[in-house]
């Protein structure tokens, strides 16, 4: 029962430092953002990659070109799906 009491009181309190004090719960100002930080080639024998980080959060992109006949097949039940994926340049 407690617990539920802390939480609102602490939901409260953080909304209040940002929308009234302007200031996140991380200590950053409403106006200021992480840093973002790129790595590329970061993984080896693939045509492209990059690994993208903010605070905490990561993506990690890779790419490889092949011709069109070397495009992904695999079955579906009884049905044959070949896939193809484009990236535009």
């Amino acid at each position: 029962m407690w617990l539920k009491s802390w939480n609102k009181v602490e939901h409260a309190e953080v909304r209040r430092l940002i929308t009234e004090d302007k200031v996140r719960p991380d200590g950053r100002g409403s106006m200021k953002s992480r840093p973002l930080e790129a790595v590329v080639d970061f993984v080896p024998r693939v045509h492209g990659s990059g690994l993208f980080t903010r605070g905490q959060t990561q993506a990690l992109f890779t790419l490889t070109l092949a011709p069109m006949g070397e495009t992904q097949h695999h079955r579906w039940f009884w049905i044959r799906v070949q896939e193809t994926l484009y990236a535009p340049l």
